[in-house]
């Protein structure tokens, strides 16, 4: 029996003025996977509720909240080509979404789309937003009242290292996995951003971990522009494996290790003492996963097959300039 169900139709165009409903692949009592793409929801009747995985295209946003609805049993969803085109939907609570994927090409789409998304459940979240304004003013809301137990996350974007971007990772505390891919034209990974990351050192081991940012965060993958020297990023990393005493405290922190950690950057100015060379070999020794400008697809389970979808985001210098009050510097949220 079919359990997987592929419909493409490229060329269409997905706003005629009447399309023919396909009634073809309404009984099928074991489909649980489809992808759809230049099909609108409502031309295709297929067992919506049984579905478990769905991956569609050049849907509108309300075809996409017509899709959560129709699959209370759905799992995985992952929506690509977003358009803003169609009418208003009121706001959803999806009970067992599980892992969630969005690819979008303007503010307006993810703007309307998230706004009426609730997911309970939701523990694996990627975003890439092609477009020239930052993720996190977006996110925030999203993170903090719609899907809370988020535990991986990827952000492909404008990445701005300020408030609005520490406050969604505070609103993630049981954040495991994150893959940052930013862009090469602004936003800087910098040393205010790893000290926020960084476990602070306490009078005894028993004083909760008011600690650090992202408290049980296991993985890390950046990619984009950086603006650090070597120590700050071994002083992150050797507190993030040891604790915020060091090899003193030897794995004994509240704070989760952080056992990988993965660099795409342009590294000519990172440069490593012979201390910190040391330190890093030692942590590779006990297990630690480092490296920079290494494959980052083979460390981690988030990072998409696709690589159509993941080519470095370059943005213009009017961007930089409309965003430029993004960049200020960090403060507690």
């Amino acid at each position: 029996m079919l359990q997987c169900l592929a419909l493409y139709d490229q060329d269409r165009d997905p706003f005629p003025p009447t399309i023919p409903a396909v009634y073809v692949f309404a009984n099928l009592p074991q489909l649980c996977e489809v992808i759809l793409s230049g099909y609108s929801v409502v031309d295709v009747v297929l067992p919506w509720a049984q579905l478990e995985s769905f991956m569609g295209s050049k849907l509108t946003t309300a075809d996409c909240l017509d899709v959560l609805e129709k699959c209370p049993r759905l799992r995985h969803c992952t929506f690509e080509n977003v358009d803003e085109y169609g009418e208003d939907v009121v706001e959803l609570t999806h009970p067992s979404l599980e892992t969630f994927e969005l690819y979008i090409d303007d503010i307006g789409e993810l703007r309307d789309l998230l706004s009426k998304l609730k997911f309970p459940t939701l523990h694996s979240f990627l975003l890439q937003l092609n477009f020239s304004a930052p993720l996190a003013p977006l996110l925030l809301p999203f993170f903090r009242h719609s899907a809370t137990g988020i535990q991986k996350l990827y952000l492909a974007g404008v990445l701005d290292y300020g408030h609005a971007l520490v406050a969604c990772f505070r609103a993630l505390p049981g954040l495991r996995e994150l893959v940052m891919q930013g862009s090469y034209a602004e936003g800087f990974l910098n040393n205010q951003f790893l000290d926020i990351m960084t476990p602070k050192s306490r009078k005894s081991l028993d004083e909760d971990a008011d600690a650090c940012l992202l408290p049980n965060l296991e993985v890390f993958q950046y990619e984009g522009l950086t603006f650090f020297s070597g120590r700050p990023l071994v002083d992150f990393l050797s507190k993030r494996w040891y604790g915020p005493g060091g090899a003193l405290d030897n794995g004994r922190s509240p704070v989760a290790r952080l056992r990988s950690a993965t660099f795409k950057i342009m590294e000519d100015d990172l440069v490593f003492t012979e201390a910190d060379n040391v330190l890093l070999a030692a942590m590779r020794q006990e297990g630690m996963h480092f490296a920079i400008n290494d494959a980052m697809s083979r460390h981690n389970p988030l990072w998409p097959p696709n690589p159509r979808r993941h080519k470095p985001i370059i943005y213009s210098k009017e961007s930089q300039r409309a965003h430029a009050e993004m960049m200020k510097p960090m403060y507690e949220y």
